[in-house]
C-alpha cells in the first residue's frame, strides 16, 4: 500500500505570516479574554488581511491549538535537556526550567490550564509532559536495572498533574517564590514516593539542588 505524501515545508512568506498571527495572539491574550478575542483583532495586531487569516486557519481556535504546540515544544525540549539519565541523583533543574518557562508565558499557562481556550490544548500540554517524564524516569529506572514498582502511566500521571497545579497555584499568585524555589519544594515533596515507585530502595533515589 503507497504511504501518503509528506506534507510539504511551507515557504518563507507563509512561515512569517503564521508566526505574525501567532505572536499577536499570545499578546492578546495578555491584554484582553480570549474569548473577547475577535479574528479582527489578531490580524489587525499582526498587519496582514482577514484573508490571509483564512488561508492558514479556520478559526482562532485553530491558531491557538498551533501556538500552544509552539510552546510544548519548546518546553519539552528545554526540560529534557536537563534530565537525569544515568544517575539517581535528581537535581530538579528540568522542574526549574518548566516554571522558568511558565513564568515567562504566563498568559498563556493561564489559558491553556484553565481550560478556557478549549480541552485540546490543556490535554496536549499534559500528554506532552507525561511522556517526556515517562521517557526520562522509565529510562533512568532501565539504565541503573531498576523494576519500578508502579505502572509508569500512574507515576507520570501523578507527577505531571502535581506538577501543573503548583503551576497554575503559582501563576495564580497562591504560592510564593521564584522558579528555583518552587522546583525545590515540589522536588522534595516528590523525591521519596518517586524513589519507591521506580524501584530504588530507601536512600537510593535522591534530591540535590542545582548550584546557584
Amino acid at each position: 500500500m503507497p504511504s501518503e505524501p509528506k506534507p510539504q515545508p511551507l515557504d518563507r512568506r507563509k512561515r512569517k505570516s503564521r508566526a505574525a498571527l501567532r505572536r499577536s495572539l499570545v499578546e492578546l491574550i495578555a491584554a484582553k479574554p480570549y474569548d473577547a478575542i475577535t479574528i479582527e483583532d489578531i490580524t489587525e495586531a499582526a498587519d496582514v488581511a482577514r484573508a490571509t487569516f483564512y488561508a492558514h486557519y479556520h478559526d482562532k481556535a485553530e491558531l491557538l491549538r498551533e501556538a500552544c504546540s509552539e510552546l510544548i515544544g519548546e518546553l519539552t525540549e528545554r526540560a529534557t535537556a536537563l534530565a537525569p539519565y544515568d544517575t539517581p541523583i535528581y537535581t530538579g533543574a528540568p522542574i526549574v526550567e518548566i516554571f522558568r518557562h511558565a513564568g515567562e508565558h504566563r498568559d498563556l499557562y493561564r489559558l491553556v490550564l484553565s481550560g478556557e481556550g478549549g480541552a485540546t490544548p490543556r490535554t496536549d500540554m499534559i500528554a506532552a509532559l507525561r511522556d517526556s517524564v515517562a521517557n526520562v524516569f522509565s529510562g533512568l529506572a532501565h539504565r541503573l536495572g531498576r523494576e519500578p514498582r508502579v505502572p509508569m502511566t500512574a507515576i507520570t500521571t501523578a507527577f505531571v498533574g502535581a506538577l501543573l497545579l503548583a503551576i497554575e497555584k503559582w501563576l495564580a499568585g497562591d504560592l510564593d517564590g521564584g522558579p528555583a524555589d518552587l522546583a525545590a519544594l515540589f522536588v522534595q515533596g516528590q523525591v521519596n514516593g518517586l524513589e519507591w515507585a521506580l524501584g530504588f530502595d530507601h536512600g537510593q533515589f535522591s534530591f540535590q539542588p542545582p548550584p546557584g
